[in-house]
């Protein structure tokens, strides 16, 4: 009778991200200029945008040089608001 001998398996190791996910955010495609969602990462103590276009794929940037600094003044961040009057007329709206 033969002995079957079962092959070792190694197990798999679990491997940390080099970086953390800070916030989500929106922005555009560089190549089509469409409205896509963009992760805000902390790596190496500076701030990059990595964003995910369905048609020209995955874009990096670095967007701050100071981890430290950009997470302390965050607090500061609030959204964008329509005021409530102009103070011009507008007659057009320029479009890209």
């Amino acid at each position: 009778m033969t002995e079957v001998i079962e092959p070792k398996t190694v197990p798999a190791v679990k491997q940390d991200a080099d970086y953390v996910f800070y916030e989500l955010t929106r922005s555009i495609c560089p190549e089509c200029r469409r409205v896509i969602d963009a992760h805000i990462l902390l790596r190496d103590n500076k701030v990059y945008m990595r964003k995910r276009c369905p048609r020209h794929g995955q874009f990096e940037g670095l967007v701050y040089g100071d981890a430290e600094a950009y997470t302390a003044h965050s607090k500061f961040n609030k959204p964008g608001t329509i005021p409530l009057k102009f103070s011009t007329e507008i007659d057009r709206w320029l479009s890209t």
